[in-house]
């Protein structure tokens, strides 16, 4: 079996923790698999023992920045019987993995892009300073990478350049189609739950409530929708650091009784059934599993032009540049509810190439 390092997973449910998720959690046997994980155990770190995985912690930069270099250093060191190491990021800033990585060991070395920018939280002068060492560690990356994966064109040249265009891997987030397919059992389910009627237009936000999925703009174009549909309802499904000051916007403009917070839920495929439109006027991304998602269960996706139109797998996408108005967002929510038949979007989805098994068969023959 090949061992494979695999960085950058966090504790937090998003994307990429999905993505490896779905793509290992039958178990491999291509992969003898150990996930270096920063500051705590990764997610689903309790299932990926449990079925054989390794999981290595080390403290994150956060925790203790000046010493995270060496930290890096001191664990290739100590682990150099790798085959690959994969490392998943946006950001060339801790380029450390890639530097030790290749130094160290005598492993393939493995950089996968998953966004178009990198979300950077606190003061603005740590903004700078990434941004600073995003540029002082490119060719750090760059030179000591083997590999260049990607999730999207977009996500892949906005980290490795253009003059990588030609190497570029894309790796697609990959989903479990049939799970995520429309069902009508599910909808009537979901809006007995929430004690929503099928003629309410269902407006539905998935994912963290972060900045980069600009959760308070989602509040200001619900609020103009409601001039135009009153009695639409808006349901977020996620949490995140913005989740107080998103309800404290609703209160303010005094909505409350049409929008949901539904928290962290198990059952987010069958809420993509119920729902009428997906809406995204997220600042960045890099292909966000959730539209990939939303359109498997037939859900028009209204979204941001900053988003890859490489994301548009099906007809039913619609990108509005984030300058626009409230009101033209608006509009284009309201006049996404069509009546058509969603069953199909499933196939769809598999043809091109989107159900996690085509993307595990494509990982198991690159570096099987």
């Amino acid at each position: 079996m090949k061992k494979l390092l695999i960085v950058g997973v966090s504790s937090i449910v998003g994307g990429i923790e999905t993505l490896f998720h779905k793509l290992f959690e039958d178990g491999s046997e291509v992969f003898d698999i150990t996930f270096l994980c920063m500051g705590e155990k990764c997610a689903y770190a309790d299932e990926y023992i449990a079925k054989g995985y390794h999981i290595d912690v080390i403290p994150s930069r956060k925790q203790n920045p000046l010493r995270f270099s060496s930290n890096v250093k001191t664990y290739f060191k100590e682990h150099p019987c790798f085959d690959y190491v994969w490392i998943n990021t946006s950001s060339t800033s801790m380029y450390q993995f890639q530097l030790y990585g290749k130094k160290y060991t005598s492993a393939k070395i493995i950089t996968h892009s998953h966004g178009t920018k990198f979300e950077r939280t606190g003061k603005w002068i740590f903004h700078c300073a990434n941004h600073v060492l995003d540029i002082l560690n490119y060719r750090k990356v760059i030179d000591n990478t083997d590999l260049f994966f990607c999730c999207s064109k977009a996500a892949g040249i906005a980290l490795f350049g253009k003059k990588k265009e030609k190497d570029l891997i894309i790796i697609n987030n990959g989903i479990s189609c049939d799970r995520f397919a429309f069902q009508k059992s599910y909808a009537d389910n979901i809006r007995r739950e929430f004690e929503i009627d099928d003629t309410t237009l269902l407006i539905g936000v998935v994912g963290r409530l972060s900045t980069q999925k600009n959760p308070l703009r989602v509040v200001e174009i619900f609020n103009t929708v409601l001039l135009k549909e009153p009695n639409a309802k808006l349901l977020f499904v996620g949490t995140g650091d913005l989740t107080s000051r998103v309800k404290e916007s609703v209160a303010q403009k005094g909505i409350e009784e049409h929008v949901i917070f539904a928290g962290l839920r198990s059952d987010v495929n069958q809420i993509y059934s119920a729902l009428d439109v997906l809406l995204m006027p997220s600042l960045f991304e890099g292909l966000p599993l959730t539209a990939i998602e939303a359109q498997c269960a037939g859900v028009p996706c209204v979204l941001s032009s900053e988003i890859t139109d490489e994301v548009a797998v099906t007809d039913i996408v619609q990108f509005v540049d984030l300058k626009s108005n409230d009101d033209l967002w608006a509009e284009f929510v309201v006049n996404s509810k069509n009546e058509f038949a969603r069953d199909n979007y499933c196939n769809i989805l598999k043809v091109a190439g989107y159900d996690y098994s085509n993307t595990k068969n494509m990982i198991e023959r690159l570096l099987g």
